[in-house]
């Protein structure tokens, strides 16, 4: 299983149209070859966190979950830059994304 994970900070100005987008986004990608499942997980600050009042972004990290390595390459290269362009078509310099791929080495179940 291979985790494809893309870490977003969005201006807090566009964040509700963000949202929305998103959840559109990533039900597209759902329909990809070897895309099983995704998730969304929101930043929380702590009581102790510093400076939580004045920030002026939001972060988001999305999850997807992909049967393997091979599809996520073919995504990667046929598919990936029609879905980040359009991020970038509508959102411009208003949102930053990075990324990272993990493979499951090892899964507990309780």
């Amino acid at each position: 299983m291979i985790i494809y994970e893309v870490n977003l900070e969005i201006q807090n100005e566009v964040i509700n149209e963000y949202q929305l987008w998103l959840n559109e986004h990533i039900s597209q990608l759902l329909n990809c070859e070897g895309f099983i499942k995704a998730q969304i997980l929101k930043s929380i600050e702590l009581e102790n966190s510093q400076n939580s009042e004045n920030k002026t972004t939001f972060s988001i990290t999305v999850q997807y979950f992909i049967k393997d390595l091979i599809s996520l390459q073919n995504y990667l290269k046929n598919d990936a830059p029609r879905f980040r362009q359009d991020g970038i078509n509508r959102f411009g310099g208003k949102f930053t994304a990075t990324r990272r791929v993990f493979e499951t080495s090892l899964q507990f179940n309780f």
